[in-house]
């Protein structure tokens, strides 16, 4: 079974939906903290601490390629013969 060329339309739009509202909120809750931060003076350095898989995720959402690849083929690097001592080339 061969993999299809593209995402389907409705698991696209589900991807693009979860990284959208993801984004949104990770906005909302850094002005929050902002908000907080400049109300007491205080930096709360474990809430940044919090956020941070949710951007490291809306990133590797951001990664999700619709299309794949032109072709099916894997290329794997070509093993290197060694020389042996004396052989001429």
């Amino acid at each position: 079974m061969s993999p299809p060329d593209k995402l389907p339309d409705n698991l696209w739009a589900d991807i693009q939906d979860v990284t959208e509202r993801m984004a949104d909120f990770l906005a909302k809750a850094h002005h929050e903290v902002i908000a907080h931060e400049h109300r007491t003076g205080k930096v709360e350095v474990s809430f940044y601490a919090w956020l941070q898989p949710v951007a490291a995720s809306i990133m590797e959402l951001k990664k999700i390629e619709r299309y794949g690849p032109r072709n099916n083929v894997v290329s794997f690097p070509q093993r290197v013969r060694r020389k042996n001592v004396g052989e001429a080339g």
